[in-house]
């Protein structure tokens, strides 16, 4: 992604930060874990700012990655909900117990004020700290 990746570093609508609150194993077997995990936090950003919450479902793969899939809302100081739903990846930890998290999907919104975010694609980096078992990732927005 070279190139994205930098812009998305250097601009992106939304910074959110949330902690995992409950993890069930779902299923596992010799090559893998299969895992459910809900998470609750803080969005913030151009548009609009305040909670976050999640439901991950992953896989835990020998190599130490995960593939994800994401369903979240986010509410508003002003009421508004924001809900949308993304695929992604959480990478190995290094030494320092940090994972890289890449993410994108789909978002939609009943709130009239920002109905143009209904059907916007997004996309999201950022770190997972494995010790704390927190995330905080950048989200930009894309047709």
């Amino acid at each position: 992604m070279g190139s994205s990746e930098d812009s998305l570093t250097q601009k992106h609508d939304l910074t959110i930060s949330a902690k995992n609150i409950t993890l069930e194993v779902v299923d596992v077997s010799e090559n893998m874990v299969k895992i459910k995990s809900n998470c609750a936090g803080q969005v913030n950003g151009t548009l609009y700012s305040g909670s976050y919450n999640d439901t991950v479902e992953a896989i835990m793969m020998p190599d130490g990655t995960l593939p994800l899939t994401i369903r979240y809302i986010h509410m508003t100081n002003r009421g508004e909900a924001i809900w949308g739903k993304g695929i992604g990846s959480r990478g190995v930890p290094d030494t320092k117990a940090i994972a890289r998290l890449t993410a994108e999907g789909t978002m939609w919104t009943s709130a009239p004020r920002l109905s143009q975010l209904n059907g916007k694609g997004w996309i999201v980096e950022g770190e997972y700290n494995i010790k704390e078992d927190s995330f905080e990732v950048r989200q930009q927005f894309h047709s």
